[in-house]
């Protein structure tokens, strides 16, 4: 909304989206504050840690939760920086955070022997610091977006809950899946199972960092074109950037495919039968990337335009698809149904979404 508002040229409309979102953001980070401060234990017990883990979470939760203001305020300034245009300012903000967070590590756990307390402490610090540098683009006068003093305005915050719900829902509904697939991989394979998944996932989060970061950064240009109604860029950039995560989709398959074996070694070792289920996993499951990044780009497009009701609805159907695939292809081919679950779904969504 507030790219639409830059591209509309109406800076008065964007600043006052932008300090209704900083206002409730605080508010819901200082009620998160107050949780995790003060009652660390019972949110600890809440997600499952038992009487060994408890001690090591509750401190955990506590020390890096006295951070979750700058944590928090990162991601919107971030998202913020992008739709002024200045990406690379962000970009350059994340890789300060995690050079800063591995050093402190380092310094607190090796040198200090701070444990899991130094480990919290480090992520802090370095969310702490990049915030400073994040705010210190908002603060000044010249700024395009600037934090300052607006009226609290109930149905714009209505309407951008409505339009984001679509990214909740797609973050909901990832984690059920994987709840879903991980309780079938346990029944089915057991613990080998999970743990040749937990593999495949690993190497799949280099894909996926870019198929998020290719449409987050799209969203941006999107909303500001889409708000100046610059109509024929908004679709010769959407055309671009799904040809793009598809090119990138295609070129990952076929180096997960050639390159499987030696990829999986370095999250594999000693164990044979994790190694040769993680295989026969990733060669079906890495067919996924091809049609992923364009169901991503097209859902991020729908939000980009304020269109939130075809957003949400596709990203309830890639959940429903996923969902269904993973009980019926394998009660009609086996196995190798359950791997080519996530394939199947993205393909039959990005036929109905084109």
């Amino acid at each position: 909304l507030v790219g639409i508002s830059l591209g509309e040229q109406n800076r008065d409309k964007a600043n006052h989206y932008f300090n209704n979102t900083i206002m409730t953001l605080f508010a819901i980070a200082a009620i998160i504050w107050v949780a995790v401060v003060f009652f660390p234990a019972r949110l600890a017990q809440a997600v499952g840690a038992n009487q060994m883990l408890l001690p090591f979470v509750k401190q955990y939760v506590q020390t890096f939760g006295f951070f979750v203001i700058p944590i928090v305020f990162n991601i919107v300034l971030g998202i913020s920086l992008q739709s002024i245009g200045k990406p690379q300012l962000y970009m350059v903000g994340n890789m300060l955070s995690m050079g800063i967070n591995i050093a402190l590590d380092l310094l607190f756990i090796c040198v200090f022997n701070l444990g899991i307390f130094g480990a919290a402490l480090a992520s802090g610090i370095s969310a702490t610091i990049v915030f400073v540098l994040f705010l210190s683009k908002f603060v000044r006068e010249d700024s395009i977006l600037k934090i300052g003093r607006c009226r609290l305005d109930f149905p714009e915050l209505l309407q951008m809950a409505y339009n984001g719900s679509s990214e909740a829902i797609t973050q909901l509904c990832g984690g059920l899946a994987n709840l879903v697939f991980n309780w079938l991989l346990i029944t089915k394979f057991g613990e080998v199972g999970v743990s040749a998944f937990a593999a495949v996932q690993y190497i799949s989060l280099a894909v996926n960092a870019v198929i998020m970061g290719m449409s987050r950064g799209v969203a941006a240009i999107i909303s500001v074109n889409f708000g100046g109604k610059i109509m024929k860029r908004v679709r010769e950039i959407l055309s671009l950037t799904v040809k793009t995560v598809t090119a990138t989709g295609v070129l990952c398959t076929v180096i997960l495919l050639l390159f499987k074996s030696p990829l999986i070694a370095v999250f594999v070792k000693g164990d044979p039968e994790v190694f040769e289920t993680a295989k026969e996993i990733i060669s079906c499951y890495s067919l996924s990337f091809i049609f992923v990044g364009a169901n991503v780009v097209i859902n991020t497009f729908y939000t980009a335009v304020n269109d939130p009701k075809t957003s949400a609805g596709l990203a309830v159907l890639r959940f429903a698809l996923l969902i269904s695939a993973f009980f019926v292809l394998p009660f009609l081919i086996g196995n190798t149904g359950l791997w080519l679950s996530f394939a199947f779904a993205e393909l039959i969504c990005l036929l109905i979404s084109s």
